[in-house]
């Protein structure tokens, strides 16, 4: 029967939230790992129509690996799902890592599960935990808290003072 490396998941508060490094091996050559999980987590909405926290953003992930993504189970319970891959024991530890705006937990019903074709295993790490609210300050996709001229203009001041050097070198440079 295959056996894995315990997996371990290691936190880390950084400037847009926190990033997950997930170590994980097989230690014998049987299917190899094909998938791995974590959740369930249980969001309001219809299937197919549920509103995500936020879309984890994918960092590192082996070769030959796709993105962390949100999947949604007819059951109504919703996954962070790494697949696409196949780690096989001579590959040897390998790195999974993506960064969440949600600090982790090693509460309610959210694990990780690893998956051998139909074949899983499920551990208590620590996870992200969308039961909480959503920061009010997220730093990657508003710009909430950055002023007015920001939120009403963008970038627009920025480009205007920066094309208005250029021309005024430009001009310098002509005389």
């Amino acid at each position: 029967m295959a056996s894995l490396t315990a997996p371990f998941i290691e936190t880390q508060l950084v400037v847009t939230g926190t990033n997950y490094f997930l170590t994980i091996a097989e230690t014998s050559d049987q299917n190899g790992i094909t998938r791995i999980e974590i959740g369930p987590y249980y969001f309001d909405g219809a299937e197919g129509q549920k509103k995500y926290p936020e879309s984890a953003t994918n960092e590192l992930v082996p070769a030959g690996w796709g993105p962390i993504h949100w999947v949604q189970e007819s059951d109504g319970s919703s996954w962070l799902r790494f697949d696409g891959g196949k780690l096989v024991p001579s590959d040897g530890n390998r790195v999974f890592q993506f960064t969440s705006n949600f600090p982790p937990s090693n509460e309610g019903l959210a694990k990780l599960t690893v998956w051998r074709g139909t074949r899983s295993e499920t551990f208590r790490l620590s996870v992200p935990d969308y039961n909480q609210k959503p920061p009010i300050r997220n730093s990657r996709r508003d710009s909430f808290g950055l002023g007015q001229v920001y939120q009403k203009w963008g970038c627009m001041p920025q480009v205007i003072l920066c094309a208005t050097i250029i021309t005024a070198i430009l001009l310098t440079l002509k005389k």
